[in-house]
């Protein structure tokens, strides 16, 4: 019912450390959050904001929305809390009909379902 794409690297690079999940929930409605992502494909951003509802259900996918500013290159990239946990995974804008997004309404997977996927729980597709 999610699109998560996951990649497994064949090296680690030298000093690289792992994110940490954080608790899905002890998350709380209006929780400051950040974002990391390659925005428009102009280079690595954050951008910060609230989580504006833990368990919006859209299209029958329980999914955390936030305000934080997201942009095509955002999907796919962790969204953290004030710890610096990882809390979802980035998805989607809310769009229009005629294409437009709204402002202010961005999804994110919760981070249960991903460590859902990366325990092997769900099935997945493997695409080399």
């Amino acid at each position: 019912g999610v699109d998560l794409a996951l990649i497994k690297l064949a090296r680690v690079p030298f000093g690289a450390q792992p994110a940490r999940f954080g608790d899905f929930s002890e998350v709380r409605n209006g929780e400051q959050v950040f974002v990391i992502g390659n925005s428009l494909g102009d280079g690595m951003c954050i951008t910060g904001g609230i989580v504006s509802d833990r368990k919006r259900v859209l299209q029958g996918k329980t999914l955390l929305m936030t305000d934080c500013a997201v942009n095509g290159g955002n999907s796919g990239g962790p969204i953290f809390n004030g710890k610096g946990e990882v809390i979802g995974a980035i998805v989607s804008s809310r769009v229009h009909q005629d294409g437009s997004a709204t402002e202010g309404m961005n999804y994110a997977i919760p981070s249960y379902i991903v460590q859902e996927f990366l325990s092997g729980k769900h099935t997945a597709v493997k695409v080399s």
